[in-house]
């Protein structure tokens, strides 16, 4: 299923809804050789307010560089992904990428095919949600003030790498230093993560800029969420993300070994600075974890 708008100037695909479609066994196998191949996409590359909907889905076996579910450019303000089930994918579950606002809510995601190979992660893994912000040049959008809010609520994602990852732009854009990403995940289950293919340790949310040298600045509120694994949170050490608010997730006590957070890069496998609001000591990487003070709930 492939709705893409090329048309440099047009005025979008506005209204679109793909509901209660069973897609399965799509691309050209579960080998990511970089061919695009996402079991159902909508692409708007001149970043219009459409305001999709993808409902009540089930898709699975997404196979070339394959999402299950592709979300593309739609900057609308009551955009929606939601009651679908995916599995079995490449590349990510369902991968959302310069958006407006977008609800993403009560979804399950499973089974990844290919996982990373390094450990700690994210590097490698595939996730079963994942954003992006890749407003691209000459598309007439005025991608140097936009604002992204993506909220992620009461989805369910297992035998994975990662749960959530919210991130900034993919490959190298100019204008984009005001950009921000406010990013919410809340009341989500996340267990059983971990890179299977490798037996690396998986990630509950990542959050960050990743491998990409992008200034985009990233806002992240966690809260009320289950997340099974041995890194419930990881940032890399791009300074633009900001964590807003980490308020009563707890690990789900599903994967056994040392808890770690890594944040800003550095790894911390005491968790008592989560729960006080008193500086870091003991060489915390400058205080940024404490500073913030999230409230760990384990």
């Amino acid at each position: 299923m492939f709705v893409h708008d090329y048309s440099a100037g047009s005025e979008g695909i506005p209204g679109i809804a793909i509901k209660n479609l069973n897609v399965h066994q799509t691309g050209t196998g579960l080998a990511d050789g970089g061919e695009y191949g996402s079991a159902i996409e909508l692409e708007d590359d001149n970043f219009r307010a459409d305001n999709w909907q993808v409902l009540n889905n089930t898709v699975g076996y997404c196979g070339s560089h394959g999402n299950c579910i592709e979300f593309q450019g739609d900057t609308g303000s009551s955009s929606v992904i939601q009651g679908n089930s995916v599995q079995t994918w490449t590349h990510n579950g369902i991968d959302t990428k310069g958006v407006g606002t977008l609800l993403i809510t009560n979804n399950v995601a499973h089974d990844e095919f290919n996982t990373g190979t390094t450990s700690p992660p994210p590097v490698g893994g595939a996730a079963c949600y994942y954003n992006e912000s890749n407003f691209s040049a000459g598309t007439g959008f005025d991608q140097d003030s936009v604002t992204e809010n993506i909220t992620f609520i009461a989805n369910t994602c297992y035998n994975n790498s990662i749960g959530v990852q919210c991130s900034g732009g993919g490959t190298a854009q100019s204008n984009v230093g005001t950009n921000t990403i406010n990013c919410y995940v809340f009341n989500n289950v996340f267990q059983n993560l971990e890179q299977t293919a490798s037996g690396g340790d998986g990630v509950g949310i990542y959050v960050g800029n990743g491998v990409f040298d992008e200034t985009r600045h990233i806002n992240f509120n966690a809260t009320g969420n289950v997340l099974g694994a041995n890194y419930p949170l990881s940032s890399d050490s791009d300074t633009e993300t900001s964590l807003t608010a980490w308020n009563n997730n707890n690990d789900g006590a599903a994967i056994s070994g040392t808890i770690t957070m890594r944040w800003h890069g550095a790894d911390y496998t005491s968790l008592n600075g989560w729960q006080g609001s008193g500086a870091c000591t003991g060489g915390c990487g400058g205080g940024d974890l404490w500073q913030i003070n999230p409230g760990w709930d384990n």
